[in-house]
């Protein structure tokens, strides 16, 4: 079979020469092939037939009643668990017939299947819809100082203009989207009117009730009433309905809230779409950087945004465009922080969204308020910083600091053996073994007695220095008690000799200033 192509360079050179040779030369082609194409006058493709038969008997030809009964009953299944189906019904085929019943199964859905759902194309108007998701950046390979750095970005974009920004985040947070959002609307000066995520439980939750009675609570700027037009511009899907605090900050910067249906990702797709970008993106400046290792955080941020800066200058035109129709907004008066009033337990730990933080015994008792930062929490007893601490955001994971319960169980060692979360009080690996070693040659209440003991050493010379004296009585092979680490630790203190001041005797001044002392510092000048 020859190509459209050849055939169209015969047909011109017989209707210019009318000589054989000199087009089957110039397509080359045989002579034969050349009189054939010319008197049927028509290009190889017209002149294909459509085969009607088939060129192998089907395999499956005794089966096909089963198949279709199969598909009518459950058009939803697949031809490889059919033909596995039919397998274990004792039917000899090989694995090179799967593909044959693919075609099979495929044809029936062509003609008998339900329908699919039809994906329509969508044109955004400019200043409408801000689209708002979280995206994981585990693959980018990210390090901070040798060691993988594990966090989350809040990507903000405007579909129309295709501007965007991130922020480094650790969860899908409430407080997440408030520090993301906030940031985003001061770089623009100016706000959408619509704030569309998906259903994150940071601006939704689950509800028994049908969502278009109780999607909002009274005294909301966004309550939900009979009016289609408000039940519309909320786009709130059955069986969710918007947090509360995530109204409250929708009201504050006057933009109205929008989701997607349940499980429909599809809805949120062109931010979907720009998080793989942005990924994308990120790893080829990394393989130009040179380097996936950063020294601190705010490194990691500041190259996270020099990215989006180079991508949002390919689309300057659009985004001033889209900036004009945007109404501006003044964000100073939204904070980047949630407040909670959390009281004191009596293990000296007060919990913060799941999450259990310890806090100075003296608070005990005590009601405190908590500002929650993304990444810290802040601690205040009658208006005064009592405490800031690392926000914990991985599940079944706490922040409880050994200062804060020591001295007390030291006291009361029986207490250690059976505490609940016994593996905070282990600073580092050579602690653990610490305690290992000692229950292994101590009773478990003299061996808690000697670790805590140990470990009490720490808030006067700091973890390092008690580390160090473990690690050298483990080498030696002796066993780290209390006495012993306190005796390697102690010559290590610094000593500095006292020294006496000495009181000047001015007589001693008034001798210098005699004429022959004069005389002399004259000369020595000269």
């Amino acid at each position: 079979m020859i190509t459209d192509r050849q055939g169209a360079i015969i047909l011109t050179e017989m209707s210019k020469h009318q000589n054989v040779q000199i087009a089957a030369n110039k397509a080359g082609v045989c002579c034969n092939t050349v009189r054939k194409y010319h008197r049927l006058g028509k290009y190889p493709s017209e002149t294909k037939k459509e085969r009607t038969y088939r060129t192998r008997k089907n395999p499956f030809e005794k089966d096909m009643e089963l198949i279709n009964e199969l598909l009518e009953n459950a058009p939803e299944l697949k031809a490889t668990t059919i033909f596995n189906y039919l397998m274990e019904l004792g039917r000899n085929y090989s694995s090179g017939q799967l593909r044959t019943l693919q075609r099979i199964v495929k044809d029936w859905k062509i003609d008998n299947g339900p329908e699919k759902e039809i994906f329509f194309d969508q044109q955004y108007r400019p200043g409408e819809i801000m689209q708002l998701d979280f995206t994981r950046c585990k693959s980018l390979g990210i390090t901070i100082n040798r060691k993988l750095y594990v966090f989350m970005l809040i990507h903000v974009v405007l579909p129309y203009s295709n501007w965007t920004y991130a922020k480094i985040c650790y969860g899908e947070t409430f407080t997440a989207i408030k520090s993301g959002l906030r940031e985003a609307l001061k770089r623009l000066g100016r706000k959408p009117k619509f704030l569309q995520t998906d259903n994150t439980s940071a601006s939704t939750h689950s509800t028994k009730t049908d969502s278009k009675n109780t999607a909002c609570k009274k005294g909301s700027k966004f309550t939900k009433t009979d009016n289609k037009k408000d039940e519309e511009r909320l786009k709130i899907p059955t069986g969710r309905e918007f947090n509360q605090d995530y109204l409250r900050l929708m009201e504050s910067v006057g933009i109205t809230p929008r989701t997607t249906g349940i499980g429909a990702k599809e809805q949120n797709g062109d931010i979907e779409t720009y998080n793989g970008h942005l990924k994308s993106r990120l790893k080829q400046y990394l393989l130009i950087r040179g380097s996936h290792d950063f020294k601190s955080v705010e490194e990691v941020q500041d190259f996270i945004q020099k990215a989006v800066d180079r991508s949002n200058t390919f689309h300057e035109e659009k985004i001033k465009a889209e900036l004009k129709t945007m109404e501006p907004i003044n964000i100073n008066h939204l904070k980047v922080y949630s407040e909670l009033r959390v009281r004191v337990r009596k293990n000296s730990t007060i919990s913060v969204k799941g999450h259990l933080y310890s806090v100075s015994s003296r608070l005990i008792g005590c009601r405190l308020k908590v500002k929650l930062y993304e990444d810290h929490l802040e601690i205040y007893y009658k208006r005064k910083l009592k405490q800031k601490s690392e926000r914990i955001h991985q599940k079944g994971k706490h922040n409880l600091k050994y200062q804060h319960m020591v001295r007390t169980l030291v006291r009361k060692p029986g207490a250690f053996i059976r505490m609940s979360h016994q593996q905070y009080l282990f600073p580092n690996l050579i602690f653990r073994k610490t305690y290992d070693q000692l229950l292994a040659h101590l009773s478990e209440r003299r061996a808690a007695l000697e670790y805590l003991r140990i470990l009490n050493l720490c808030l006067e010379h700091g973890v390092l220095e008690v580390e160090a004296a473990l690690q050298l009585l483990m080498e030696e092979n002796e066993l780290p008690d209390f006495t012993r680490v306190k005796e390697l630790i102690n010559p290590w203190k610094h000593e500095y000799p006292r020294q006496e001041v000495l009181k000047p005797e001015l007589v001693v001044y008034d001798g210098l200033l005699t004429d022959t002392n004069l005389d002399e510092m004259t000369e020595e000048v000269r």
